[in-house]
């Protein structure tokens, strides 16, 4: 990911942190009216908590862009801990949709066409990474080869 690209989701980031409780439930909101099937993961949560871990894996991510080695470890991780509360591969495109238009309400004509560009391929490399760790070939409906048998496919967006 080129820094421009990086520069602008921090901007965005940076931007939302301030508020990040009202950004943590307008993106909870979205995502249980638009994909109201994911709402059952979530029975029995704390949603302020959980709002808060949002906003910290999303803290983790954007400081991370600049160190991908770093970075797609710790998503692996979370990805995997996810399988446990039934996430399946197709809720991470809801998960994201979702997490754009939160953006998008919340920054108004502040949330620019480059800076959804983005984090829309941050977002989708992020989840792929984070699918191909949590559903390997042959398990739980999804699986990406990756783009080279001698370097993974994440390090070439690098």
């Amino acid at each position: 990911m080129d820094p421009y690209a990086i520069s602008l989701i921090q901007n965005s980031f940076s931007q939302v942190r301030p508020q990040k409780e009202a950004f943590a439930e307008h993106f909870y909101d979205d995502l249980f009216a638009t994909s109201p099937e994911v709402k059952d993961y979530f029975d029995g949560v704390d949603m302020r908590q959980q709002g808060d871990k949002l906003m910290a894996a999303l803290h983790l991510v954007v400081k991370g862009l600049t160190n991908l080695d770093a970075l797609v470890p710790l998503v692996e991780d979370m990805a995997i801990r996810h399988v446990d509360y039934g996430v399946q591969p197709d809720d991470y495109d809801k998960v994201g949709a979702s997490l754009l238009r939160t953006f998008a309400r919340t920054l108004n004509e502040g949330f620019t066409q480059e800076a959804e560009m983005a984090w829309s391929e941050a977002y989708d490399t992020l989840a792929t990474v984070m699918k191909v760790a949590a559903y390997p070939a042959g398990g739980r409906g999804f699986s990406a080869a990756p783009a080279s048998d001698k370097k993974p496919f994440w390090k070439f967006w690098s």
